[in-house]
C-alpha cells in the first residue's frame, strides 16, 4: 500500500465524514490507513507532497569520512615532505 514506512491516516465519524488526519497514528476506531498519495490527494497535507528522504547509515556515513580524512592526511604527508625538501635545498644555496 505504502512506499514509504510512514502511516497515513484518515479519520471518520459514525457518518463517514472526515473529522482529521495525521501522519504515524496509531489504530483507533474510525480511522483508516491510506497510501501517501491519497493522503495528500485528500488533505492537501504538504509533509506527504513528496517521498521522504533516506536517512543515511551513519556507519556508511562514518566510513565515507574515515575515506576522506585518510586522504587528507596522506596528502599533508607528502606536502610536508615537499615541503621539508625546499627547506633542504635553500639551506644549501644560503649556507654554501
Amino acid at each position: 500500500m505504502r512506499g514509504d514506512s510512514l502511516r497515513y491516516c484518515l479519520f471518520y465519524d459514525e457518518k463517514e465524514n472526515l473529522i482529521g488526519f495525521g501522519i504515524d497514528c496509531a489504530p483507533s476506531d474510525g480511522m483508516r490507513e491510506v497510501s501517501r498519495e491519497e493522503y495528500f490527494n485528500i488533505t492537501g497535507d504538504p509533509r506527504a507532497a513528496k517521498e521522504p528522504e533516506p536517512t543515511p547509515d551513519p556507519i556508511e556515513k562514518l566510513e565515507q569520512e574515515n575515506a576522506l580524512l585518510k586522504q587528507q592526511v596522506q596528502a599533508l604527508t607528502e606536502q610536508a615532505a615537499f615541503h621539508e625538501e625546499i627547506f633542504v635545498e635553500l639551506a644549501e644555496v644560503i649556507y654554501a
